[in-house]
């Protein structure tokens, strides 16, 4: 069934148009004043951005923290078998020496006790010898 419509011409002009009739037509629109401001907001690209590298900056911090870890670890292994090997051979030592050490350690101290005992009567007597006259 046909139906009767109204067909407008078109609107529109050839040529420019001037600064007013552009800022007229502005402001008769619909969105006038909703997008005179300019606002950059952060894309999520940006976002995603930053969270990467923030992501990838604690993974660097936690490398390095792992690795710190790892050499005290090691620092501290090297000295505990630094500490066993300084034992052990302290024991080598004294399992060498052994009884003989042992006894030469006492002859050593015996002769030493007698020697200055000994030299110390000598002492005496030459010097109380020389007040009372006897040699």
């Amino acid at each position: 069934m046909v139906q009767r419509a109204n067909i407008l011409p078109p609107q529109g002009q050839i040529g420019p148009i001037t600064a007013g009739e552009r800022d007229q037509i502005m402001k008769q629109s619909l969105i006038y004043g909703v997008y005179e401001k300019l606002v950059d907001r952060e894309s999520a690209f940006e976002i995603l951005s930053q969270k990467q590298e923030l992501l990838a900056e604690e993974r660097e911090r936690a490398e390095v923290e792992k690795e710190r870890i790892r050499q005290e670890r090691e620092a501290r292994k090297l000295q505990a078998e630094a500490e066993r090997e300084r034992r052990a051979e302290a024991r080598r030592k004294k399992e060498e020496r052994g009884i003989v050490g042992d006894l030469l350690e006492q002859v050593g101290r015996s002769a030493t006790r007698q020697i200055s005992s000994q030299l110390g009567r000598t002492i005496t007597r030459s010097i109380f010898g020389a007040f009372f006259g006897k040699k």
